[in-house]
C-alpha cells in the first residue's frame, strides 16, 4: 500500500541528504484496509497486520508499506462443469472506518502483480484483474470506495481424468461386453454386478473430491449416474436375453422376425434356409408328423396289432394258417416299432430344433443389445464431454533489486510403502488375470477371476487416490502402472470373450482346420491328437451313408423265402410283396444311421472347436504375458537412478 502523509515531510538537505527512512508501523498512521469477504479465523476482520514490517517513509511524505499476509476469502463455487470448471473468486479490499471523503482508495494498476506467483498443481491462475467500486450504505451518506480483485482460476483435470473418468469408462465398457460372452458360461450377470460394485468404489472416491453443494449437478456426477444407469440397463437386458432359453415351440412370427429379417439386418447367419425358417416347426417335409406315423404303420399293408380287423395270433384255425399269419405279423411288429422309434426321433428332433432356434434368438437379441448399449455408451459419453467449455489461456512496484537468500530443500521419497502395498499387489493382481488362459474353459471360473481382479484393482486405486497428492501437472508413475494394469485386465476379458465364443457347433471351415490345428498348433508345441491327414482333409459323411444304404438295399434283391409244400394261392397278400416292406424298413434304418452319423460329425466338430479355443488360450497367454512384462519394465525404467537407490 502507498499513501501520502503531509505531516511527515522534511527537507533532505537539512538532515544530511537523508531522503528515506524505515519506521515501525506503531509510530505512524496506517490505513485500516481490510478484506471484506474474509474467511480467516486467525485474522480478525481480515486485517493486514499479521507481519509487522516497517513502513518506508520518504522526505516528500510518501509512505509505502509492503505488508505480507495470508488471506483466506469466501468464494461462490460453480461446479457445473467439475472437474473442467472455471472459478471467479473476489478479493474485496476497503477501509472499515474511513469513508471516501477521508481515505480515497484506488488501485495502482488494472491487474495484480504475478511476477512472483507460485504455480498451483490443482488450479491455473488465468488472470487477476482489479476494479474500483464505490458503494453507499443506508447508515452513512458518505461514499465508501473499495478495490476488488477478480481471480480467474481454472481447475487442472488431469488427476480426475486418470483416476476417475478413465476407470469409469473401462468399467462401463466391461458391463457392455457381457453381451459378447456366451450364455452357457453362466458368468454374465456376475460381470455386471461386479462392474456395478467397482463403479460404487469410484463414486465413493468422487464423493470425497467434489465440493458439497446443491446449486448445480457436477458434470462428473452426471457421467457417473449415466454409467450406473447403463450398467443397470445391461443387467436388465441380460435377464431378458437369458430368459430366452426355452423348450416349447417357437411362434411363427418370432421365427420369421428374428431368424429371418432381424438376423439378416445384423449380418448373422442362421445356418438354415429361408423356407425352413418360414414354415411351421411341426411340419416335416410338408406333412404333419401324425400323418408320417400313420403312413409308417401302413408299410406292411395291415392294421396295427390288437386293432379291430387286425390279425391276431390266437385266431388261427390250423397250423399252416397260424404259421403264415405269424410270418405276416412279424413285419407289422417291426413296422410298429419303427413307427414308434421314428415318432420319438421326430419329437426329439423337433425339440432340439426349437431349442436351437431359441438359442439363436438369444444370440440375435444379444447382438441387438450390444449395438444399442454400445451406441448409448458412446453417445452419452460424447454428450457429456461435449459440455466441457472451450478454455482459452490469458497471461509489474519497484525497479530497485531486492536480494534474498533461498534454501533449496531436496527431499527424496522412500518408496518402500508404495512398493510393498501398491505396486507389488498390483502386479500380482494383473498376473492373476493373465493366468485365466491357463484354466480349462469348462471350469466356468475364468470370467469370474478376471472380474475379481478388476474389483481388486478398483480397491487399489481407491487406496492410491488417498495417498498421492492432488496434482495435474504430471502423471505419477504409480498412476501409469494402475492404468496399464486396468487396460490389461480389460484386454484379458475381451480375449476371454473371443476364446469362449469359439465353442461352436457348426462345421469348421477348411482354412481354420489347417491353420489352427496344423500350423499354429505346431508352432505352440500343442499335440492335436489327430494325424495330419485327418486334420487337413474334409470329411465326406454322405459317401459313407450312401455305402451303407447300398449295402442295405442289396438285401432286398435277395430271393424271397418260399415254404415247402405250400401253394402260392394260400399265402396272404401281404406276404407276397416282402421287397417293398423291407425297402421301407431299410430306408428307415438308413435315415437313423444318417442322423447318428451327423451327430457324431457334430461332436467331432465340437471337439475341433474346443481344441481351437485351447490354441487361442495358449496364444493369448503368451501375448498378455509379454505385454505384462514389457509394460511393467517400460514403466519401471522411468524411475530415476540415484546413488543409493535400490533400483541401481
Amino acid at each position: 500500500m502507498a499513501w501520502n502523509n503531509h505531516l511527515l515531510k522534511w527537507n533532505a538537505s537539512e538532515y544530511g541528504g537523508i531522503k528515506t527512512i524505515n519506521l515501525s508501523p506503531h509510530k505512524v498512521w496506517l490505513p485500516d484496509i481490510v478484506l471484506h469477504n474474509n474467511a480467516e479465523e486467525l485474522l480478525p476482520s481480515g486485517t493486514l497486520y499479521l507481519f509487522k514490517t516497517k513502513v518506508i517513509l520518504t522526505s516528500d511524505g510518501s509512505c509505502t508499506w509492503y505488508a505480507p499476509t495470508i488471506l483466506r476469502s469466501s468464494c461462490n463455487i460453480d461446479i457445473t462443469y467439475f472437474p473442467f470448471d472455471d472459478q471467479i473468486c473476489e478479493l474485496k479490499f476497503g477501509s472499515w472506518t474511513y469513508h471516501g471523503l477521508e481515505v480515497n482508495i484506488v488501485q495502482m494498476r488494472d491487474t495484480a502483480d504475478l511476477n512472483f506467483y507460485m504455480q498451483s498443481s490443482e488450479f491455473e491462475l488465468i488472470s487477476a484483474k482489479a476494479k474500483r467500486n464505490v458503494a453507499k450504505y443506508s447508515c452513512c451518506p458518505e461514499p465508501y470506495p473499495d478495490v476488488t480483485f477478480f481471480l480467474h482460476l481454472r481447475r487442472k483435470p488431469g488427476f480426475f481424468l486418470y483416476n476417475i473418468i478413465i476407470p469409469c469408462l473401462v468399467i462401463t465398457s466391461l458391463a457392455v461386453l457381457t453381451f459378447v460372452l456366451p450364455p452357457e458360461i453362466g458368468e454374465r450377470v456376475t460381470l455386471v454386478i461386479e462392474s456395478f460394485l467397482a463403479l460404487s468404489f469410484v463414486v465413493l472416491m468422487v464423493s470425497d473430491s467434489v465440493p458439497v453443494t446443491s446449486d448445480n449437478a457436477p458434470l462428473i456426477t452426471k457421467f457417473l449416474i449415466i454409467s450406473m444407469c447403463q450398467i443397470g440397463g445391461a443387467l436388465i437386458a441380460n435377464c431378458i436375453s437369458l430368459n430366452l432359453y426355452r423348450k416349447y415351440r417357437m411362434p411363427q412370427w418370432v421365427r420369421v422376425v428374428f431368424l429371418h429379417y432381424l438376423a439378416r439386418c445384423l449380418c448373422i447367419n442362421s445356418g438354415q434356409p429361408k423356407d425352413k425358417i418360414e414354415k411351421p416347426s411341426h411340419l416335416v417335409k410338408g406333412r404333419p408328423a401324425e400323418l408320417t406315423v400313420l403312413e409308417d404303420r401302413k408299410l406292411s399293408g395291415t392294421k396295427p396289432l390288437g386293432s379291430p380287423g387286425g390279425h391276431s395270433l390266437k385266431s388261427p384255425t390250423h397250423h399252416h394258417t397260424a404259421l403264415f399269419r405269424s410270418t405276416q405279423d412279424l413285419p407289422s411288429k417291426v413296422t410298429d416299432g419303427l413307427a414308434e422309434l421314428a415318432q420319438s426321433e421326430i419329437n426329439h428332433e423337433e425339440h432340439r430344433a426349437n431349442r436351437q432356434f431359441w438359442i439363436f434368438v438369444s444370440r440375435v437379441v444379444d447382438r441387438v443389445f450390444l449395438l444399442i448399449f454400445s451406441i448409448a455408451f458412446v453417445c452419452s459419453s460424447c454428450a457429456i464431454f461435449a459440455q466441457v467449455p472451450d478454455h482459452y489461456n490469458l497471461l509489474f512496484c519497484c525497479p530497485e533489486p531486492y536480494p534474498d537468500i533461498t534454501f533449496y530443500v531436496h527431499m527424496r521419497r522412500i518408496p518402500g510403502f508404495f512398493l510393498f502395498n501398491i505396486i507389488i499387489p498390483c502386479m500380482v493382481v494383473t498376473s492373476f488375470s493373465v493366468l485365466t488362459f491357463a484354466f480349462p474353459p469348462e471350469s466356468g471360473e475364468r470370467v469370474t477371476l478376471v472380474i475379481e481382479s478388476f474389483l481388486a484393482m478398483s480397491v487399489v486405486i481407491l487406496n492410491v487416490s488417498d495417498s498421492i497428492p492432488v496434482t495435474s501437472d504430471a502423471t505419477p508413475i504409480i498412476v501409469k502402472i494402475l492404468l496399464a494394469a486396468m487396460f490389461q485386465i480389460g484386454g484379458t476379458l475381451v480375449a476371454n470373450c473371443i476364446s469362449l465364443n469359439s465353442y461352436k457347433k457348426t462345421e469348421m471351415p477348411q482354412w481354420v482346420r489347417v491353420f489352427f490345428l496344423h500350423y499354429l498348433a505346431r508352432m505352440l508345441c500343442i499335440n492335436t491328437g489327430h494325424p495330419k491327414a485327418n486334420v487337413r482333409s474334409t470329411r465326406r459323411v454322405d459317401v459313407k451313408v450312401e455305402e451303407f444304404e447300398s449295402n442295405c438295399i442289396k438285401l432286398v434283391g435277395a430271393k424271397t423265402f418260399k415254404p415247402v409244400n405250400l401253394s402260392p394261392s394260400k399265402l396272404p397278400a401281404t406276404i407276397a410283396k416282402p421287397p417293398s416292406t423291407l425297402t421301407k424298413i431299410t430306408e428307415g434304418i438308413s435315415e437313423l444311421a444318417r442322423r447318428s452319423k451327423k451327430e457324431e460329425d457334430a461332436e467331432l466338430d465340437r471337439e475341433f472347436w474346443i481344441f481351437v479355443s485351447k490354441i487361442a488360450d495358449r496364444l493369448f497367454l503368451i501375448i498378455f504375458s509379454m505385454v505384462l512384462l514389457s509394460s511393467t519394465g517400460a514403466i519401471l525404467a522411468q524411475i530415476p537412478i540415484y546413488a543409493n537407490s535400490p533400483f541401481q
